[in-house]
């Protein structure tokens, strides 16, 4: 049974095409990209030169020329089965009537909310896979799954030297462009604890590490663990290890000089 949903992207803002692009999990998804286009001069072009059978078309409304509306028509005379997903900076009751009226899957708004953008596509690929016949077909497993270890490689990466505010959770949701709550509520249910309490684990982990290297004093770890002072540093370590850091520092040493 044919489960493959290939793609036109059409939008005429180049950053907002290469966004939607690279910050999407197309794939894992179950979509596969197959033609990219800046205007609907160039969607038209290159549909007509593509291969394969185009499914679905995701495409910015408002274009100078000709707008998404009116490419969705032309491109359907080529692909009667053809459905439409428009995004756009303006919600436009005009728009949104016309595109309704056109058989439009969904209306996005403009900056685009990722989760909202991939909750539309399962439920549109749900939609084609069941007119298709394939009537049990689930969404593509594993998007979750690689995000959480997406994230887990980035936290992994800013561990190397300083602990700065990049390990923060907001600041690791706007890298990801996803909501603080939904990539909580993903890596909680992929990897089996919080963001938070991981972020919280590694640091201490480092902190231990650090501890252990005589060129570092519990201010130094401190700064570099991006605490605000060294006093909130110390309750935390103390908290997450039940001892102090001096005190770890001197059992750490106690262990090497007893190896010895």
């Amino acid at each position: 049974m044919d489960t493959s949903i290939n793609v036109i992207l059409v939008d005429d803002e180049t950053l907002d095409l290469e966004m939607i692009k690279k910050t999407i999990p197309w794939e894992d998804l179950g979509f596969t990209i197959m033609v990219s286009a800046y205007s609907a001069r160039d969607a038209l072009e290159k549909a007509a030169k593509c291969p394969l059978r185009l499914d679905l078309m995701v495409s910015d409304v408002q274009m100078p020329i000709v707008n998404g509306l009116s490419l969705y028509e032309r491109l359907r005379n080529q692909c009667p089965d053809l459905k439409a997903l428009f995004i756009s900076g303006h919600e436009s009751f005009e728009f949104v009537k016309r595109a309704l009226q056109l058989g439009a899957f969904a209306y996005v708004l403009k900056p685009i909310d990722n989760n909202e953008l991939i909750r539309e596509l399962s439920a549109l690929r749900k939609k084609i896979l069941s007119e298709r016949g394939v009537l049990t077909e689930p969404v593509p497993a594993g998007v979750n799954e690689t995000l959480a270890n997406r994230i887990v490689e980035y936290i992994e990466t800013h561990l190397e030297g300083t602990f700065d505010e990049a390990l923060d959770i907001k600041k690791i949701a706007e890298h990801f462009q996803y909501s603080a709550n939904y990539l909580s509520t993903v890596f909680k249910n992929q990897m089996g604890e919080s963001l938070g309490s991981y972020v919280q684990s590694r640091r201490m982990q480092r902190a231990a590490f650090l501890l252990t290297k005589k060129t570092y004093s519990i201010k130094d770890i401190a700064t570099k663990l991006n605490y605000a002072t060294a006093s909130h540093f110390i309750k935390s370590f103390r908290t997450h290890f039940q001892t102090t850091p001096g005190e770890y520092r001197r059992l750490a040493r106690y262990s090497d000089l007893s190896r010895k």
